[in-house]
C-alpha cells in the first residue's frame, strides 16, 4: 500500500519537481502551479485576506488528494474505471475544504489530471522506487 512519502513524491513529479529540490521549495511550486491562472476568489469581502487565505487552501486541496491516495481512493479514477470520473473525483476531494468556492474543484482537477497523466505515463516503479514508463529502455 502506497504511504504518505511516496505521494508526496508522485505529486511532485506529477507536476515535474525534481527530487532534489528543497521540500519547502518544492511545496510552493506545487501550490503554483495547482493554482496557476486560477483567479483567487472573494471568499470574504477583503481582496488581501482571500489572497492570505488562498494559499493555505490550495495547500489544503493537495493535502487532501494525497490523503486519498494513501487511502487508495484514488485507485478507481486512476484506473480510468467506470464510474470514477473527474468531476466526481474533484468534488469529492473540495466537499472536504472549507470554505466551499468553486475554484477549489478547479484545483482539485488540475492536481487530479496531473497526476493521472504521470501515473499513466509511468505505471510501474523498480526496486529502487524509481517510476519508469513502460517503454523505457534499460539505462546502458
Amino acid at each position: 500500500m502506497p504511504n504518505h512519502e511516496d505521494w508526496k513524491l508522485l505529486l511532485r513529479r506529477s507536476f515535474g519537481i525534481p527530487d532534489l529540490i528543497d521540500d519547502g521549495v518544492a511545496n510552493r511550486s506545487l501550490q503554483e502551479q495547482a493554482s496557476k491562472s486560477i483567479p483567487i476568489p472573494a471568499m470574504t469581502h477583503d481582496p488581501l485576506e482571500d489572497a492570505k487565505q488562498w494559499p493555505t487552501i490550495v495547500d489544503a486541496i493537495i493535502y487532501k488528494v494525497r490523503d486519498c491516495g494513501e487511502r487508495g481512493q484514488l485507485d478507481e479514477y486512476l484506473l480510468g474505471m467506470d464510474g470514477a470520473t473527474l468531476e466526481k473525483t474533484a468534488d469529492e476531494i473540495s466537499a472536504a475544504i472549507l470554505p466551499r468556492v468553486a475554484e477549489e474543484g478547479e484545483v482539485a482537477r488540475r492536481v487530479l489530471v496531473s497526476v493521472r497523466r504521470f501515473v499513466m505515463s509511468h505505471p510501474f516503479r523498480d526496486e529502487g522506487g524509481y517510476f519508469g514508463a513502460l517503454d523505457s529502455a534499460e539505462p546502458e
